[in-house]
């Protein structure tokens, strides 16, 4: 079963990394942003991320161990 999980996890974060760089070709040829441009706005998508997170693992953290 851990073979099928890390499998899964691999194929997850490729799927990831292709869907990032395929944005980011498309974003600066169709979109006609520079690639500072492009770092910037998926730099800020990934923050907004990590804080969405964070706050959700806070709240169920602290749920569970009330």
């Amino acid at each position: 079963m851990l073979g099928r999980v890390v499998a899964v996890d691999y194929a997850l974060a490729m799927l990831s990394e292709s869907a990032s760089a395929l944005l980011g070709g498309v974003l600066q040829d169709d979109a006609r942003m520079t690639a500072a441009q492009v770092s910037l706005l998926m730099a800020i998508v990934a923050s907004a991320t990590l804080v969405i997170w964070g706050m959700y693992f806070s709240r169920v953290r602290n749920d569970r161990h009330e």
